[in-house]
């Protein structure tokens, strides 16, 4: 047995870009091992946001255990959610591939990204991969509307002191330190915080009647356009359900 927060558990995330064809794509990699693949659906009601869910059934002596977790990943609202592909590697990670324009290519070089099924080669490492069908992952769902909630990270703050870049970046809820990551990807600072709640939602499958857990992953990118930035000289506090980041400008770029 493994415990429940495991269950979708954030890995990493990270941007592959072709150079040739202009095209990128951001992938998001969720611990799903001793998960199957039909026991994870996914929905989303905004481009921001995809909501994954997943649930695995244990026994202990005559009782049977159904543990469900609820995962919330908030994404850049340049990339194309109605294209997310999901993957379940044989290693038991779920990779989310989402076809992401960079906001730096020129205009003349732009073009529709386009989502490509894999090769047989790259389906040989993988236990299942298509893109999301109602018999193993649900087909998303859209209801995009004036009344969604804007995300706290989208409200923030940049301020230039010199050739430092601080950020002030409001939280809806409190965060540990620990529970928040700060990282440098081309021009960007990339912020991803992560936290484990409660659901108001009691599950049904759940003879205790107690509510399950959601892990919510929010991820946010803030272009530094007048500085390169050092990956070196980050620094971040909370302070006041705050985040603070300080960065400097790399000593060649200034």
């Amino acid at each position: 047995m493994f415990p429940m927060s495991s269950i979708l558990e954030h890995v990493c995330t990270y941007f592959i870009v072709n150079g040739s064809t202009q095209e990128s794509f951001l992938k998001i990699v969720l611990d799903a091992r001793q998960i199957a693949f039909e026991a994870i659906t996914a929905t989303s009601k905004c481009d921001k946001e995809i909501f994954i869910t997943a649930h695995h059934e244990t026994t202990e002596g005559d009782s049977l255990i159904r543990r469900e977790v609820r995962q919330v990943l908030t994404v850049p609202s340049d990339v194309m959610v109605r294209s997310a592909k999901f993957v379940l590697l044989k290693s038991g990670f779920l990779v989310i591939d989402i076809p992401f324009k960079m906001k730096f290519y020129k205009r003349s070089f732009e073009r529709a990204t386009t989502s490509e099924a894999p090769n047989d080669d790259e389906l040989s490492g993988y236990t299942s991969a298509a893109s999301p069908t109602r018999s193993k992952i649900q087909q998303l769902t859209y209801a995009i509307g004036p009344n969604n909630r804007e995300n706290q990270l989208d409200r923030h703050q940049t301020t230039r002191e010199g050739n430092q870049l601080l950020l002030r970046i409001p939280l809806d809820h409190s965060y540990s330190h620990k529970g928040v990551t700060v990282k440098v990807v081309n021009r960007s600072v990339c912020v991803s915080a992560t936290r484990l709640e409660k659901s108001n939602v009691l599950s049904a499958a759940r003879q205790d009647g107690k509510p399950y857990l959601i892990q919510r992953n929010f991820y946010k990118e803030y272009e530094a356009s007048d500085l390169v930035p050092d990956p070196e000289s980050i620094v971040y506090e909370l302070k006041d359900n705050w985040l603070l980041v300080r960065v400097s400008a790399l000593p060649d770029a200034t």
